[in-house]
């Protein structure tokens, strides 16, 4: 399973810009600022029942903006430590 968190690293470090939200929401809303169309809405709770749905929708439009793989966004994910996510991206 992808963590939310290291969704949050991967697209700081990818220049996302978080959008101001409620706190009770259940999503974290991103953008980017090289494209006004490329937007994230990135699932904090992993009991929501589309969770894993929410999470490959980011997956999916992550590496459609990146013009990767989508196995190359998921790898990254998957295997970003939390102490080098920084270095690594």
């Amino acid at each position: 399973m992808i963590n939310p968190i290291h969704v949050q690293k991967y697209l700081r470090c990818r220049g996302w810009i978080l959008e101001e939200v409620p706190t009770s929401a259940p999503y974290l809303y991103y953008q980017h600022p090289d494209d006004v169309y490329a937007q994230l809405d990135l699932p904090i709770d992993a009991e929501l029942r589309s969770f894993v749905s929410a999470i490959e929708e980011v997956v999916d439009r992550l590496a459609e903006f990146e013009k990767r793989s989508k196995n190359e966004v998921v790898q990254d994910l998957l295997h970003l430590n939390d102490d080098l996510a920084d270095a690594q991206i």
